[in-house]
C-alpha cells in the first residue's frame, strides 16, 4: 500500500478547479487577497483581524532587511559568491538567520513573555529582580539604537491605531519605563520584543513566533544574493591579514 500523505493546506486535486488553499480558491486568492493576506492564511489559517494584519505587515516590512554586515546576508552573499544559484545562496542565509544570536529574538521574546503570570507579579518586581540578578530580558535593549528603536514605536503606534494593542504589551512597556526609571537611562523595548508581546496578545504560540522573521528576511537576502550576482562577480574569501592561527 502506498504511503499517505495528508495535508489540510492545499488541495490541487483534478476536481480542485485551479488549486485551493486553505478552502480559498486560488482564483479568489489572485483577485481579493493582498500577498500578506495569502500568506497569513496559508501558514497560519484565517484566523486574524484586520487590525491585526496591519501591525503582522508592518512588521513584515519592517524587517525586510537590515544591512550586510548580519550574519544571514553575510552567509548568503558568500555562497553567492562562489557562483552558486539562488536557491543554494538563499538557503545558506536562511540557515543563518534561524539561530539564538541571529533571527531568534522574536521567539525567545515570545517564550519570555507567554511564561509570564502577569496577574501574579509586577513590572517593577521583574525589573527590579532582573537588575538584581543582572538577568537579560530577551526583547529589550539594541547594540546600535541605545535611546529607543523606531521601529517598535512605529509598531506601536499602528497597534494602538487599530485597537489591537493588548495586555502583554502594555506589561512590556511598563518594564521599560521601569528599566528607565531603576536604571537612570533607557533600556528600550526593541521591535522583537514590541512584535512578541503583539503576538502574544493576538494568540500566536510563541514556537511559531519566529517564523515572521524567516518570512520578513527572506526579500533582503534574494536581494543581496542579486546585487552579488550583478554587481560582484568574484570569490570572496578572507585574506591572509584577516585571520591568525594561534
Amino acid at each position: 500500500m502506498a504511503e499517505v500523505w495528508r495535508s489540510g493546506i492545499t488541495n490541487d486535486g483534478p476536481d480542485s478547479n485551479g488549486g485551493q488553499v486553505r478552502g480559498v480558491q486560488m482564483t479568489e486568492l489572485m483577485e481579493k487577497y493582498s500577498f500578506a493576506d495569502a500568506l497569513l492564511l496559508t501558514v497560519f489559517g484565517d484566523s486574524f483581524s484586520t487590525g491585526q494584519k496591519r501591525v503582522i505587515e508592518a512588521f513584515l516590512s519592517g524587517m525586510v532587511d537590515h544591512g550586510i554586515g548580519t550574519s544571514s546576508a553575510r552567509a548568503a552573499r558568500l555562497v553567492a559568491s562562489t557562483g552558486a544559484d539562488h536557491s543554494a545562496a538563499l538557503a545558506a542565509g536562511l540557515l543563518a538567520a534561524g539561530g539564538p544570536r541571529h533571527g531568534g529574538a522574536v521567539g525567545k521574546a515570545a517564550a519570555y513573555f507567554e511564561a509570564l503570570d502577569k496577574d501574579a507579579t509586577s513590572a517593577e518586581e521583574i525589573v527590579a529582580r532582573a537588575i538584581e540578578t543582572k538577568e537579560r530580558i530577551p526583547g529589550f535593549g539594541h547594540a546600535v539604537m541605545k535611546d529607543g528603536d523606531p521601529r517598535a514605536t512605529m509598531l506601536q503606534q499602528i497597534a494602538e491605531q487599530e485597537g489591537v494593542s493588548g495586555a502583554t504589551l502594555a506589561f512590556a512597556t511598563a518594564m521599560e519605563a521601569e528599566f528607565e526609571a531603576r536604571k537612570g537611562k533607557k533600556l528600550p523595548l526593541n521591535v522583537d520584543g514590541t512584535f512578541a508581546a503583539l503576538l502574544v496578545d493576538f494568540g500566536i504560540p510563541a514556537e511559531k513566533a519566529g517564523v515572521f522573521f524567516l518570512i520578513a528576511r527572506t526579500p533582503g537576502l534574494i536581494a543581496h544574493i542579486l546585487e552579488e550576482h550583478e554587481r560582484e562577480g568574484k570569490l570572496r574569501r578572507l585574506e591572509y591579514d584577516e585571520y591568525s592561527f594561534e
